[in-house]
């Protein structure tokens, strides 16, 4: 089962995250997905946020990439250390764009049932991508 869910976040992660199938977002996330850790208040939960999300790094950073840095997986879940890659050239949460080539890192833990992503749990490098678009200062906060 571990090897099939890693499979499944692979495909999500190269399919969807980096290729924007629409078919595969919503053959591999749950409607009923439970985001622990939502980018946005009020976000809608299922595959309507994760869309909201990729809509906004699709718009703001051209050529998007990811690599995986390292995935593990146990029972039901998978853990992915990802970094995301692109060039800024769209506006991305009021940050003009800069032309900045950038590179971020994401770590997930998903839950899977039914070869669909059910729960997720994450963590951004969020700091890092706004000193990269010039959105912060590089001193210690």
């Amino acid at each position: 089962m571990s090897e099939t869910n890693k499979t499944i976040m692979k495909r999500f992660i190269n399919d969807y995250q980096v290729g924007d199938d629409q078919q595969v977002l919503y053959a591999t996330v749950s409607p009923t997905l439970v985001n622990h850790t939502p980018m946005f208040p009020d976000a809608p939960g299922g595959p309507a946020e994760v869309k909201t999300i990729f809509d906004l790094f699709h718009a703001a950073f051209t050529d998007f990439g990811a690599e995986v840095l390292d995935q593990l997986a146990e029972g039901d879940k998978v853990f992915t250390y990802k970094a995301f890659t692109g060039t800024h050239t769209g506006d991305f949460l009021g940050v003009a764009p800069t032309g900045a080539q950038v590179r971020f890192e994401v770590m997930d833990i998903v839950r899977i049932a039914d070869g669909q992503i059910v729960e997720h749990w994450g963590l951004v490098d969020q700091l890092s991508l706004l000193r990269q678009l010039g959105a912060t200062s590089s001193g210690v906060a």
